[in-house]
C-alpha cells in the first residue's frame, strides 16, 4: 500500500486535493472559486477546509479589495506537510514529528 493511500484513509481526500493545490503552486494566491474548480469540490465545502487550514496555520488568507485569497503560509508545518504528501518523507516520520509539536 502506497503512503499516499494511507493519507487517503486517515483523512478526507477533499482536504489532501485542497493541499495538494497549494502545494504545487506555494507562491501562488488562489480565490475561493478558483480553489473550489480546481479541487472540485463545492464551494460551500473548500471555504470551511480553507477555514480549518488557517486556523490550524497552514494557509493564510490575504484580503485584495474586497476579495480574500489563499496562499500557503511558508513555516515548519507546510514543510512537513510537503514532504509527506510528496513522499519524501516516511509516515512514522511525520508522526513523530506530530507528537514534537505542540499544537
Amino acid at each position: 500500500m502506497k503512503k499516499s493511500d494511507v493519507l487517503r484513509e486517515l483523512f478526507d481526500e477533499k482536504i489532501i486535493k485542497i493541499i495538494n493545490i497549494f502545494l504545487e503552486e506555494p507562491e501562488k494566491h488562489f480565490s475561493l472559486t478558483q480553489t473550489s474548480s480546481i479541487a472540485k469540490v463545492n464551494v460551500a465545502t473548500t471555504l470551511r477546509i480553507l477555514d480549518r487550514l488557517v486556523k490550524k496555520e497552514i494557509i493564510e488568507i490575504t484580503p485584495m479589495g474586497k476579495s480574500k485569497f489563499y496562499k500557503l503560509k511558508q513555516g515548519e508545518k507546510t514543510i512537513a506537510l510537503s514532504r509527506l504528501l510528496k513522499k519524501e518523507e516516511h509516515i512514522t516520520d511525520f508522526i513523530e514529528r506530530i507528537k514534537e509539536t505542540p499544537k
